[in-house]
């Protein structure tokens, strides 16, 4: 008997329409923040300022640019998209891919790190400009000839791992 009334519970909340309040991402056009990412592959914390571009409702660019706290002299500018699969008035879910380039004040171009993963990004009814980010997913990184510890020609791929990631925005 409970089975069936598990059951009967499931169907109804799986087969009964809902009320929704979900929204696009229009309101949110253009911010500004901060984001971190912690690595598997990597265990330097890169901490990077960002610029995110609403290009559609649903996609989002951000620009970045920041620099490793192991590193003073290395500089990560980098691009990441945003596709929201899922945009809810207070809480977006996300599909993320991203590159960033790891340079070096005296070495140049050491690496082009790569992303790619889900995220959420959720808003605060008292405060609806300020984004907080979460995302997690795979990343990694090709370092470049010349570079530390790289004795090849060309590219040699580093190690890939889990990557999560953590961010806040106020949105203008």
């Amino acid at each position: 008997m409970t089975t069936a009334r598990l059951a009967a519970c499931l169907a109804c909340t799986l087969l009964l329409p809902a009320s929704s309040r979900a929204i696009d991402n229009s309101k949110h056009i253009f911010g500004l923040g901060a984001v971190t990412q912690f690595s598997s592959a990597d265990p330097a914390v890169p901490v990077q300022l960002s610029a995110k571009l609403a290009l559609q409702p649903r996609a989002e660019v951000s620009f970045l640019f920041g620099m490793a706290a192991n590193t003073p002299t290395a500089f990560l500018p980098g691009l990441k998209f945003d596709f929201v699969l899922v945009p809810e008035q207070h809480m977006n879910f996300y599909a993320v891919l991203g590159l960033s380039l790891d340079l070096h004040a005296t070495g140049g171009l050491q690496a082009v790190l790569y992303q790619a993963g889900a995220g959420m990004e959720f808003f605060f009814t008292e405060f609806p400009n300020v984004g907080f980010a979460f995302e997690f997913g795979f990343g990694g990184g090709v370092k470049a000839a010349g570079a530390v510890g790289v004795t090849t020609q060309g590219f040699a791929t580093t190690a890939t791992g889990v990557l999560g990631g953590a961010g806040v925005h106020y949105y203008f």
